[in-house]
């Protein structure tokens, strides 16, 4: 636990502090199996949705299925876990009716959506996308609630536009540091939102790169987003900066998180990538996975099935419900030829909620 100090900005006081990751060897995580996520029926040419999920941004369950983000298509996965069965959920194409994006344009251009929320709404589970705002397109809010049964054909979408909700992020410079990147997100109670930003920016003059959470009230950002524009979004509040160490010479930085069975644990994956800044990628020599439980944060090392630490591109977590000791993870291949992978964890040694 690192030291505090209070900011009041009107009527709000902002408490930051910074938290040092402790690492534990004891705290393990080992992929027991993986699966390339195809989809079971074929692609589908009238919406441009490919074979295959061809990235994997995010990861979250609702109604019994694990919901892929996909950075470079507006297509979620649904897969189920039992079966492997791999639908899918069209989000509304962008202005220029796209769906996909390929290459140097493309990656300028896409929605870059990168973590999740499900909420209880009137009734039925609401998935809730947030891009990751590091370029003024990726600061778009995806909605989707299911018309019944999760399937592929009973559900109702759209794509809300936030730039003021994002603005308000980045302007906090306590919370997005040098370079904006939001990559986890986490609902607490179902009023306190709970998002990740990555620090694996570049420095802006004497802006350093920072790993933190805000916490934003989430009924306040639910009558924003529901509001057209016509209300103010919530500013961010209870920001806690992170170091969350490294593997070798390589900072870990946030790539997603999950709640976990213990009420106010939460489970965290970081990337130790040698990246030069938000929007270019690089070699990832290595990855953790840790656990915030009020001011204790600590990590450990997730393994290969060969019992290396995993070096491959980790960007969604979630917490299997019936079995707590483990969870699954999804793998962004970085490149759209090629499937992301499902992988199942195995949690071993003293984790909080396994005690």
């Amino acid at each position: 636990m690192g030291a505090r100090f209070h900011i009041a900005i009107g009527d709000v006081a902002l408490v930051e502090k910074l938290r040092r990751a402790e690492f534990t060897s004891s705290l393990q995580a080992h992929v027991i199996n993986r699966r390339a996520l195809r989809y079971t029926d074929a692609a589908t040419p009238f919406d441009g949705r490919p074979r295959h999920v061809r990235a994997g941004s995010g990861l979250n369950w609702v109604a019994g299925k694990l919901a892929v983000l996909q950075d470079d298509a507006l297509f979620i996965g649904l897969v189920d876990p039992v079966s492997g069965a791999v639908t899918s959920i069209a989000l509304p194409p962008d202005a220029a009716g796209h769906r996909l994006y390929h290459g140097k344009q493309g990656k300028a251009r896409k929605p870059d959506f990168e973590c999740s929320v499900v909420y209880r709404d009137a009734g039925e589970d609401v998935l809730v996308a947030f891009g990751s705002g590091s370029t003024t397109s990726r600061e778009r809010v995806a909605v989707v609630r299911s018309a019944g049964a999760w399937t592929e054909r009973q559900h109702n979408v759209s794509t809300v536009p936030a730039p003021a909700f994002y603005t308000g992020l980045r302007e906090d410079e306590a919370f997005s540091g040098s370079e904006l990147n939001i990559e986890g997100s986490v609902l607490v109670g179902g009023t306190r939102l709970v998002l990740f930003q990555r620090g694996n920016g570049a420095p802006r003059g004497e802006l350093a790169p920072v790993n933190s959470t805000c916490e934003i009230s989430w009924l306040a950002l639910w009558g924003y987003l529901n509001a057209a524009g016509r209300a103010d979004p919530p500013r961010p509040q209870v920001i806690v900066n992170y170091d969350l160490g490294s593997i070798g010479k390589v900072k870990l930085t946030f790539t997603d998180a999950t709640s976990t069975p213990a009420p106010g644990v939460i489970l965290y994956v970081a990337g130790a990538e040698d990246s030069p800044n938000t929007y270019l990628d690089g070699e990832v020599v290595g990855t953790g996975l840790g656990v915030i439980s009020g001011d204790s944060v600590q990590w450990g090392h997730l393994f290969d099935e060969q019992g290396e630490c995993l070096k491959e591109k980790v960007e969604g977590i979630a917490v299997q419900p019936t079995f707590p000791d483990r969870a699954y993870i999804c793998i962004d291949p970085d490149d759209a030829s090629r499937p992301t992978e499902l992988c199942e964890i195995e949690l071993r040694g003293p984790w909080p909620w396994l005690q």
